[in-house]
């Protein structure tokens, strides 16, 4: 199921103990098996989710889609006062299988490892909330054209942006380093 814009939630910073909630966004997740730090570390690398983008696998991956249309006008023409934005984020999180199998310590730690990814990948939510509405304002100038130049230009942007926020945070190890929420 896709969401149409919600432009508040494009203009504000993103909660991480609210994803859930937003409309546009479905939180999926995958099992990590393990009872000791080291199995449990070890399997998550080995099952969690590849960046299509470099091929590699993260602890967790934010994935926006996106795409768009312009209504057509009685008088037969694009309407591009109203450009129709359907887009959907998708946060993938790893999720201890057997919390019951490991230590209360261990439980902890895994739950503070996990706040952490949440906030990091809370980060991601907000630069593609921030994206969609850029396209949203660029598109009610656009040309009417399924490429349109702008937007293409702005997903570039939002990809140095992401990248860049990743190399800030090292993927959310030092998250304290970033300080922008917008495109």
């Amino acid at each position: 199921m896709t969401w149409r814009l919600i432009l508040l939630a494009a203009t504000m910073p993103v909660d991480p103990a609210a994803l859930e909630r937003l409309p546009a966004v479905r939180i999926v997740y995958y099992d990590v098996h393990g009872r000791h730090y080291r199995e449990i570390d070890s399997d998550q690398h080995r099952r969690g989710p590849v960046d299509p983008a470099d091929g590699r696998r993260y602890d967790a991956f934010t994935r926006l889609r996106i795409r768009w249309r312009w209504p057509i006008g009685r008088d037969g023409r694009c309407d591009r006062r109203h450009p129709d934005v359907i887009y959907r984020i998708t946060v993938t999180l790893p999720r201890l299988h057997d919390r019951d199998a490991v230590s209360p310590l261990l439980l902890r730690r895994w739950d503070r490892r996990v706040m952490r990814l949440r906030v990091h990948e809370a980060g991601h939510v907000g630069l593609d909330l921030a994206y969609v509405r850029h396209v949203t304002q660029a598109l009610r100038r656009s040309t009417c054209t399924p490429t349109d130049p702008v937007a293409a230009a702005l997903g570039d942007q939002l990809n140095a942006r992401t990248r860049a926020y990743d190399r800030i945070t090292d993927h959310g190890r030092r998250q304290e380093r970033w300080h922008g929420t917008d495109i």
